[in-house]
């Protein structure tokens, strides 16, 4: 139900809501890989409407379960969701190292489609970084690491037959 509100209906008060009590289940039963994952999703939510500090709280929650059950994927979606937060404060160094670790984890557990996606975001930091550059040769490095980076989300994309993820890259 709470999916439902979340990404259906964005009802996030309701989303939160059953989102809370489904963790209390859990929690109860002990089953910490599932709780993960509830509570990336409501870091989601929070990072939805900016509230960084909460959504943090949550995907490193995700992030210290995931690890703790040996869930690769967690792992990978938690540092992903923690590169974001990263990227959105402007601390690209610290997103370049949760973007990495996701993508190798991502690649560990055959999920070529998320990691294309990962392997642009790394692209767009090394973009970004180019237009702050102190002179145009470390402006053409950055912008040349930006394309290596594009060009793995393509080979990536082709590994995982996305076709839609295909013609948003090649543009």
């Amino acid at each position: 139900i709470g999916y439902t509100y979340d990404y259906n209906l964005i009802n996030y008060p309701e989303a939160l809501k059953h989102y809370y009590s489904s963790l209390r289940l859990l929690e109860e039963l002990g089953n910490e890989e599932l709780m993960a994952n509830l509570y990336r999703h409501i870091g989601l939510i929070f990072y939805k409407q900016d509230n960084i500090a909460e959504a943090m709280i949550n995907f490193d929650s995700a992030l210290k379960k995931s690890e703790r059950t040996d869930n690769k994927n967690g792992i990978a979606y938690a540092n992903n969701n923690i590169g974001d937060v990263n990227l959105k404060q402007g601390n690209y160094e610290e997103a370049l190292k949760k973007y990495q670790t996701a993508i190798s984890f991502f690649i560990k557990g055959g999920m070529k489609g998320s990691a294309a996606i990962t392997s642009w975001g790394i692209g767009d930091i090394y973009k970004r970084k180019a237009t702050t550059a102190e002179n145009e040769a470390v402006a053409t490095g950055f912008y040349k690491e930006a394309l290596t980076n594009y060009q793995q989300s393509i080979a990536f994309a082709k590994e995982s037959n996305d076709k839609g993820g295909l013609g948003y890259y090649y543009a």
